[in-house]
């Protein structure tokens, strides 16, 4: 009997590991890892830093007409019992970004923050550390063989005698590149061999591969919903917003869900699924979630790694106008959504960046000037 072994989507633990992971496999050595996709990167939010005192009072967001939102609130028609779970799970949300971007004093010139065009969704993997063909191409073999939640074996003597090298950066890539997957899935080995387990996304706790189990029933009715809200969340974008207006949007509803885990402590706090549902995540999770968001928009986004104050941190990248910029909702959160304080992680540039301590060490760079 050959025991199977999972090692976790959490991109910094994996980084750490990779290459001694590699040695003791080829070594012929077996080396158990953590089945729970408990994170391990330490990233401390602007919040932590400088967030302001309790005893102060946000400026009262202007709330958007009422007879506009009666309007779309009157149009709602329910087709199913998980479109209705989708909209208690996130309305409050979407209205509280609405009526953000609704009141938004412009902080980047008034014609880029109307009509600014972004570019259409694509999956990135060149530009990161863990890139090369092979990872590339086990990356998505592993997705293909994902997409019905059933169990799967890639077996060395059908793939190359690099395949645990291959794996281990795949599951890497896998991260930046699709963060739904890795809201519920672990990657790990049998011998040398890849196989696949899944963990519950609400609570991070394993779950048998085995199709009509109540864990997978349990597993597929949670990412329904999981799905479900994010179809919401752009769903409500109004037709007349520019790409700009969206990725703000965006970012409103997600800091408005979700709260930082300052304790490090919640199972799922690096995934998207712990960000969008459970409402509590680390940067990894945040990124991640605003990628999905970004994803389902159509609109260009992808993650990137680095430090911040000297300490392992992930954000995202987007694009507008034919440039990059950075946005960080993990250190945007916690101020009000239309603060100047929030504001100041929109649409970053490299220097605007390196200005709130953030290096990139991995990914994409931003390209376009400082817009404020």
């Amino acid at each position: 009997m050959v025991t199977e072994y999972f090692f976790e989507g959490q991109v910094m633990k994996i980084k750490l590991m990779i290459f001694a992971f590699a040695a003791l496999f080829l070594a012929g050595c077996e080396i158990p890892v953590t089945s729970t996709p408990g994170p391990v990167i330490t990233d401390v939010p602007a919040v932590e830093k400088d967030q302001p005192k309790a005893t102060e009072t946000p400026t009262p967001t202007p709330a958007m007409p009422s007879a506009r939102r009666g309007e779309i609130e009157a149009e709602e028609v329910f087709a199913s019992e998980v479109q209705i779970e989708a909209a208690s799970t996130i309305d409050d949300c979407i209205w509280d970004a609405l009526d953000g971007v609704y009141a938004y004093e412009p902080f980047v010139p008034e014609d880029f923050w109307l009509t600014a065009v972004g570019k259409p969704f694509e999956t990135v993997y060149e530009d990161y550390d863990s890139y090369n063909s092979a990872s590339v191409k086990l990356a998505k073999k592993i997705v293909e063989l994902s997409e019905d939640y059933g169990a799967f074996r890639i077996k060395e003597s059908e793939w190359s005698k690099s395949l645990v090298i291959d794996a281990l950066t795949a599951n890497t890539l896998l991260v930046f590149t699709d963060p739904r997957l890795m809201s519920f899935q672990l990657t790990g080995f049998a011998g040398n061999d890849v196989v696949n387990g899944y963990f519950d996304p609400k609570t991070g706790t394993s779950s048998p591969v085995t199709s009509g189990t109540p864990e997978m029933e349990q597993l597929k009715r949670e990412m329904g919903l999981f799905d479900a809200v994010i179809k919401r969340v752009v769903d409500k974008i109004p037709a007349d917003y520019s790409d700009a207006q969206k990725y703000a949007y965006l970012a409103m509803v997600l800091a408005k869900k979700c709260n930082y885990d300052k304790t490090y402590a919640v199972p799922t706090n690096g995934t998207a699924y712990g960000a969008l549902i459970n409402g509590c995540a680390i940067c990894q999770g945040y990124a991640s979630a605003y990628q999905l968001l970004c994803e389902a928009a159509n609109l260009y986004c992808c993650m990137v790694e680095g430090e911040a104050d000297g300490v392992g941190h992930m954000w995202n990248l987007v694009a507008l106008n034919g440039e990059t910029y950075y946005v960080d909702v993990t250190w945007a959160d916690g101020y009000d959504i239309t603060s100047p304080d929030f504001e100041t992680f929109i649409f970053m540039s490299e220097k605007e960046a390196a200005d709130q301590d953030h290096t990139r060490t991995n990914g994409p760079k931003a390209t376009g000037a400082t817009l404020r």
